[in-house]
């Protein structure tokens, strides 16, 4: 009797074999399609199910009862585990973790580090990156996005072109919409609607959020770094991927020098905002 190969994909060897589309490693107890890419360093196990157009590449892992189908890339160091799915358009990518019953579909990016768990939904074409969290039963859709060391949690909702970034805190039955803003150590609660050219910069509950200030009358100074932030927002999968990888460089290297590169990357930045605007 032929001998059954085996891969170990961390808990100890399993029956599993190497995928016809890509080279990747698939459980034997895992489901891959024909037509789905599962790149060499990637692994597929436990009950996964991998199919239609999707792509599972770098050192990226799909395991458990997670789905990823569709037109969908999971890569990087990404893992989609628990009942999770990412499905339509969706990216997900770098470090970040996607699971429990949780669902990125759309053309919706999450990336770096963040994690998107519970009953979350992140769809459309919204982005969640940084170190964010998204969980609970929220909802983040539209062009909206998280990013920073923000959290949404609970039942909110996050959506149009809002962004809530910093260390913002995003709970219960909240709606942060239209163009508003929520960040630095902002905490948003019970049933507070932020929405129009609203900023919220502190702690506020609904009672508070008629009276805040917007970001024209409070006179704010986009720093360089803030203007690579905004560039990587509008920066979505329809751009060359070399634009949005060389945007990133130059958002690390802003850490190494901050003052001698500044001017160079406000150019820089403009000019990326004004390439992705253009599209």
């Amino acid at each position: 009797m032929k001998n059954k190969t085996t891969h170990d994909f961390g808990g100890g060897p399993v029956p599993a074999h190497q995928h016809s589309n890509g080279g990747g490693w698939v459980a034997d107890t895992a489901k891959v399609s024909k037509t789905a890419f599962v790149g060499p360093d990637a692994e597929v196990y436990g009950n996964a199910y991998v199919y239609g157009n999707a792509y599972v590449y770098g050192k990226a892992k799909v395991y458990d009862n997670a789905k990823v189908y569709d037109n969908a890339k999971v890569y990087g160091d990404a893992w989609v585990y628990g009942k999770a799915i990412v499905s339509d358009y969706a990216w997900v990518y770098g470090n970040a973790a996607v699971y429990d019953n949780a669902k990125v579909s759309g053309d919706a990016v999450v990336s770096d580090y963040t994690r998107v768990s519970g009953k979350a939904c992140v769809y459309g074409k919204a982005q969640v990156f940084g170190d964010a969290k998204v969980y609970g039963n929220a909802n983040v859709y539209g062009n909206a996005a998280v990013y920073g060391d923000a959290k949404v949690l609970g039942k909110a909702e996050v959506y149009g072109y809002a962004y809530v970034y910093g260390d913002a805190v995003v709970d219960g039955d909240t709606e942060v919409s239209g163009d508003a803003f929520v960040y630095d150590d902002a905490f948003v609660y019970d049933d507070t609607v932020v929405d129009g050219d609203t900023e919220v910069s502190g702690t506020s509950s609904e009672e508070e959020s008629s009276d805040l200030e917007t970001e024209s009358e409070m006179g704010i100074n986009k720093s360089a770094e803030e203007r690579l932030q905004e560039a990587k927002l509008v920066i979505h999968k329809d751009l060359h991927e070399e634009i949005e990888d060389a945007a990133i460089d130059v958002a690390n290297s802003i850490q190494c020098n901050p003052d001698g590169v500044a001017s160079l990357l406000v150019d820089f930045a403009d000019t990326i905002l004004a390439l992705a605007r253009n599209q």
